[in-house]
């Protein structure tokens, strides 16, 4: 899309991913349209004040945040039905919805059949995924956990024999607590890599056993500003699990069907990805098959 010919729908809610730290990473498209809405939804007018100035964009802003959306919401919607007005939603840092307020207005405004147009900029979570060295072909997002410990700890433990990545975020002030919890309930091997101020000046990056990382954390924790994302890996020990019961569906279906047939069922009744199924059903035939001449062999001997 040409950006020179930016035409705004109305009425429509922009939903605006805005940078997570560099303020150079944001997107021509997403200047274009908080410059051209008819106001701006901010989570903190005064945070954002900061980078509108930075590209020149003057427009009105409105604070909208988690302790306003009830309230907000319904008066926003109207506004927009009545006036046929474009709207624009920012977070403080990063895309709305994710750990960010926004939700009940898109829900409101899908409800009521305005167009919600997103204008994709950085996330903290993407931002980390893509220099992950753990597996994220699958992973589960639970952003922040309760900030009582024994909350916290319940869940940590209902997590703990996930077999996908999972991704947190967590505050300055409970990351060494936070990362205390992981070892004590997911243990002290479990692989994990935690990042902060992603895209800043003091950008870090730790990575290994939480034992290690911990250790890192709490020597710089001092210095530690800005919100962490971290990834924890997935329980090994439940993916053997899952791997073993593969084998053995595999195993029944082989006798009766093809490998294409039996691949595709295991794959309905999992969510493990076709190629690996297909890998080890490949392996499992030809076993089956070795097994199948031996027995022939020695029945006719």
């Amino acid at each position: 899309m040409d950006s020179t010919k930016f035409d705004l729908k109305r009425p429509a809610l922009y939903v605006v991913g805005t940078p997570i730290g560099n303020l150079a990473d944001f997107s021509s498209r997403a200047q274009h349209v908080l410059s051209a809405v008819d106001f701006i939804l901010a989570e903190d007018t005064r945070k954002s004040q900061h980078l509108l100035d930075r590209y020149g964009i003057k427009n009105k802003m409105i604070i909208y945040h988690d302790h306003l959306e009830t309230s907000k919401s319904s008066t926003v919607i109207k506004r927009m039905l009545d006036d046929s007005a474009a709207l624009a939603l920012i977070s403080d840092s990063g895309t709305p919805l994710i750990s960010d307020p926004g939700y009940k207005l898109v829900k409101g405004v899908a409800d009521v059949g305005i167009p919600l147009i997103p204008v994709p900029g950085p996330s903290a979570l993407v931002a980390c995924l893509s220099i992950s060295d753990l597996p994220i072909d699958r992973f589960v997002f639970e952003g922040f956990l309760p900030s009582k410990e024994g909350h916290r700890l319940r869940r940590l433990a209902e997590l703990k024999n996930e077999s996908r990545s999972t991704v947190f975020y967590e505050a300055p002030h409970r990351i060494v607590s936070f990362l205390q919890g992981i070892e004590k309930v997911m243990g002290s091997d479990r692989r994990i890599i935690v990042a902060r101020e992603l895209t800043k000046m003091f950008e870090t990056t730790y990575r290994g056993p939480v034992s290690d990382v911990l250790m890192k954390v709490q020597a710089a924790s001092k210095n530690t500003k800005g919100e962490f994302t971290i990834i924890v890996a997935g329980s090994p020990g439940r993916a053997e699990e899952l791997e073993m019961q593969i084998d053995a569906w595999l195993k029944v279906l082989l006798e009766e069907v093809d490998i294409k047939t039996a691949v595709k069922m295991v794959c309905r009744m999992t969510d493990f990805k076709r190629n690996m199924v297909y890998e080890r059903a490949l392996s499992l035939s030809g076993k089956i098959v070795f097994e199948k001449n031996k027995n022939k062999k020695q029945n006719n001997t």
